[in-house]
């Protein structure tokens, strides 16, 4: 009979930890890429993992439904706080950030 690994995490464990991460590998199982690379993936760009060397990379449509979200979100906030210039800068800077935290969270991995 087999012991279970005392170090292994539950199966319910990694299942949700599966579930949430979107920075793992179709291919391998294993994370992909480092964070900031993902944030600043293009679409229809081809990454080739670092653990297995397979190339993977995130939809095209839902990239672009994130980009689309985030410029209208901008153009919006620009319009409402008057057309300062400062303002402008600070949304832009704000874009890049929120932009890149959601394709890192939320765009999942494709086969390539």
């Amino acid at each position: 009979m087999i012991k279970p690994n005392p170090y292994e995490p539950p199966s319910e464990y990694r299942e949700a930890h599966r579930i949430f991460s979107a920075n793992i590998c179709p291919h391998c199982g294993k994370p992909a890429m480092s964070l900031l690379r993902k944030a600043f993936l293009g679409r229809g760009e081809k990454v080739s993992c670092i653990e297995c060397g397979s190339n993977v990379g995130v939809s095209n449509f839902q990239s672009g439904v994130i980009d689309c979200v985030s410029i209208v979100f901008v153009l919006g906030s620009f319009v409402m706080f008057g057309y300062p210039f400062w303002a402008f800068v600070s949304l832009v800077f704000l874009q890049l950030f929120v932009c890149g935290l959601a394709r890192v969270y939320l765009l999942p991995l494709l086969k390539r």
